[in-house]
């Protein structure tokens, strides 16, 4: 079943995207993101520290690494560096997957509302927004740390769907991670799975917990 029959068929009014692995092949490239960060602390952040830490706010993760190395920073002045950083590459490197594009084409001719859900920092959404001409598709950004809980949990779509007026049964969310597609369908959304090579391990789950895919074969 393609987006345009899904849509019909079940009703769906909203849609919620989620930005680095989704709409964008970007969580490859966020390496160098993070080590602009590490060079600017000094530090060596250890293998897996990106994935780890990925599923909360981008302010999270510079208390975090300041606790685990016993940092004696202002995180302050380190967090607007680093989305400073952070939202260059999304302004002039990260561009919008073609059928994700597609997608949002077949969503706005269905009179769907989009919006963008991430734990990316909002600067960053709406530098990739204005970069790539998604003003006309996206109707609001709802960013982690409006939220009280990770994107393990439902919280961040309940707020984007609330944002774009629709109930949680009217709506989809589009998701590359496992825990972030399961938080969304505990929160009554629809799921859509979308294929990105950092999920690759989890390639299966997704798709036997997705209500639709996208970017597989």
């Amino acid at each position: 079943m393609n987006i345009s029959e899904f849509i019909k068929t079940n009703g769906i009014v909203g849609a919620v995207f989620d930005m680095d692995g989704t709409l964008t092949d970007s969580m490859q490239t966020w390496g160098e993101i993070y080590s602009a960060l590490s060079s600017r602390l000094n530090i060596e952040l250890p293998d897996g520290f990106m994935m780890k830490v990925n599923h909360i706010p981008m302010s999270g993760r510079v208390k975090e690494i300041k606790k685990q190395f016993s940092l004696d920073i202002d995180e302050n002045e380190v967090y607007s560096f680093w989305v400073e950083k952070a939202a260059e590459y999304y302004e002039n490197v990260f561009k919008i997957r073609p059928y994700m594009l597609e997608t949002l084409d077949r969503l706005k001719a269905s009179g769907v509302k989009c919006a963008i859900a991430t734990a990316s920092d909002r600067r960053c959404s709406l530098a990739f927004i204005k970069s790539n001409g998604l003003e006309k598709y996206i109707s609001s950004v709802t960013a982690l740390d409006e939220v009280s809980r990770p994107k393990s949990f439902p919280d961040i779509y309940l707020k984007a769907a609330e944002k774009l007026g629709v109930k949680p049964s009217e709506c989809i969310v589009f998701e590359d991670a496992l825990t972030a597609l399961k938080a969304a369908k505990d929160g009554g959304f629809k799921v859509c799975g979308v294929r990105d090579d950092c999920s690759k391990k989890d390639e299966e789950q997704i798709k036997s917990v997705s209500d639709l895919i996208l970017g597989y074969n």
